[in-house]
């Protein structure tokens, strides 16, 4: 998936995205493996996701022993880099609204779960698809169309410009408007290259006045 055509979320989407879960939730025609608290565990999902860049498998089944938010990291290994052993240590602590949301989050209960999200880990246990297609009713849900950005030999192996693998884009998007180099967003995303990281990097305009700006007022100091 790392080759294919991706946009990221604006920001003003991410809202919609967050609140989307809900809004399925009390659809009539949501899939029967829709549990109650899911929505609460999408959001999470969705909002960890749009910061650290994981992929849908491994921020479903993150495991509690991998936040550390004392320290402000997320320690994990991504299943594609599974085979090489090459563990991913995310700076959570630069995104402090963040690190606020996942501590009340875990202390959501008495007793601190194996998993983080584990409705959504149990149901992806079960069912390999069935988050992809939740998340395709969430997007629907939130307003956001489903553009082709590449067409597929058969049903259903169209490729479409947003979608989960669009918040890896978000993430190291934001990383990069942060000034946050490229060789190190490349460590922080598991990219084998710098060049793989760069199909990442979405700039806009609005992005560069604002990087620019900040330059140019350092520069008067």
């Amino acid at each position: 998936k790392d080759n294919l055509p991706a946009e990221p979320f604006e920001e003003h989407q991410l809202e919609r995205l967050y609140l989307a879960p809900y809004k399925v939730a009390s659809m009539p025609r949501r899939t029967a493996r829709w549990k109650p608290g899911m929505a609460e565990e999408w959001e999470m999902v969705i909002r960890l996701a749009a910061v650290t860049g994981q992929r849908l498998t491994d921020v479903i089944r993150l495991r509690a022993s991998a936040l550390d938010l004392e320290e402000g990291v997320v320690d994990y290994l991504p299943g594609k880099t599974m085979k090489t052993a090459r563990r991913i240590a995310f700076p959570l602590r630069y995104w402090p609204d963040e690190i606020a949301r996942l501590r009340a989050w875990m202390k959501r209960d008495d007793e601190v779960k194996e998993w983080v999200f584990p409705l959504l880990q149990e149901v992806s246990g079960a069912s390999r698809s069935w988050p992809s297609k939740a998340f395709a009713m969430i997007m629907e849900a939130a307003g956001l169309e489903k553009v082709v950005a590449q067409k597929g030999e058969g049903a259903g192996r169209d490729r479409y410009e947003q979608g989960f693998h669009s918040l890896r884009h978000t993430a190291n998007t934001r990383c990069a408007a942060m000034g946050i180099p490229a060789e190190i967003r490349k460590e922080l995303f598991g990219h084998s290259t710098v060049e793989m990281n760069r199909v990442y990097t979405h700039w806009d305009s609005e992005v560069l006045d604002e990087l620019m700006a900040g330059r140019a007022k350092r520069g008067k100091k």
